[in-house]
């Protein structure tokens, strides 16, 4: 509902795999994304986990890039999108959280999301910023660990 466009371009992203570009609906794209997660070895290993393990399970998300990806040679989101980039990976993020959240639930596990000042411009915070594009720094992971203790232990992420 909150998508910033008329269609994407499929095959823009790499985690979707796929060769040639063509746009799509958002509705679409949406459906991509969520049958990418749902048929992963991620949501597999969710279930295996889930059959050999009593204890609560934590489907921790990936970062969001970092404003690297601005100026990133092998990437072409920033062509494709212009000055809509950040609008678009906030939109792709949260399709994306909600995909591995499903994901989750029907593993009977969790999903361990950072806070949405996190990737609600787009990008990765500065604070967290890693080397590369895709990585967060170690700040990122104490921020996350955190969360992970508060959410096992019941009280609320800091």
């Amino acid at each position: 509902p909150n998508h910033p466009f008329g269609s994407v371009i499929l095959g823009a992203l790499a985690p979707l795999g796929f060769q040639d570009r063509q746009v799509v609906s958002e509705a679409v794209m949406s459906l991509c994304i969520a049958g990418k997660i749902a048929n992963s070895a991620n949501a597999r290993n969710l279930s295996l986990v889930r059959s050999i393990f009593a204890g609560p399970v934590l489907a921790v998300a990936s970062p969001p890039p970092s404003r690297m990806l601005e100026t990133a040679l092998d990437s072409d989101l920033p062509r494709q999108y212009g000055d809509q980039l950040p609008r678009f990976l906030t939109w792709y993020y949260r399709e994306q959280l909600s995909a591995v959240a499903a994901a989750a639930q029907a593993a009977d596990a969790q999903l361990l999301a950072p806070p949405d000042e996190v990737f609600s411009a787009g990008f990765l915070p500065d604070a967290y910023k890693h080397k590369t594009t895709w990585h967060a720094n170690p700040a990122y992971g104490g921020m996350m660990m955190r969360r992970a203790i508060a959410v096992l232990g019941g009280a609320a992420p800091a």
